[in-house]
């Protein structure tokens, strides 16, 4: 599965009812179902939800248990049409979840982790180590110019 895992929820009927209709990187779920969304071991995924084909829907709320360190960087929700979250996926396990709407009713799929994720992202990573190699090489450079002043007295 790719690192970014495309949600799309249509609005539809089911039996006369209200039902969301879920697709997922493309791949579209039976009317009204809302299966488990896998992430794959060894990924740290990016999700995105977007709403298709739902005049006066937005989303207004995204909610996961108490005490969730999987789930992060949650973008901005109430009264957006797409949202975006990232997952560690560094555990194995389930990850119910609800998303809350205004003007349709919620949905709470689940997140089936695979674990094994390292739940940390490419750029960030590269900004963060080229921080440490700038600090480093400015401790360096004081170092070495202290060293250097005490070896002439």
């Amino acid at each position: 599965m790719p690192n970014t895992i495309a949600v799309t929820l249509t609005p539809g009927t089911l039996n006369g009812q209200f039902a969301w209709n879920m697709s997922v990187n493309g791949k579209a779920q039976a009317p009204g179902a809302a299966p488990p969304i896998k992430a794959d071991p060894g990924i740290s995924p990016d999700f995105s939800f977007t709403l298709v084909n739902a005049p006066n829907v937005t989303f207004s709320s995204f909610l996961v248990p108490a005490g969730n360190t999987e789930i992060h960087h949650v973008s901005q929700v109430s009264g957006a049409t797409t949202f975006t979250f990232k997952d560690h996926n560094k555990d194995t396990g389930d990850i119910p979840y609800e998303i809350l709407f205004n003007g349709a009713p919620k949905l709470d799929p689940i997140i089936s982790n695979g674990g094994g994720g390292n739940g940390f992202y490419q750029s960030s990573t590269i900004i963060e180590y080229a921080g440490y190699a700038i600090a480093a090489a400015v401790v360096l450079f004081f170092v070495a110019k202290r060293m250097m002043r005490n070896a002439k007295n």
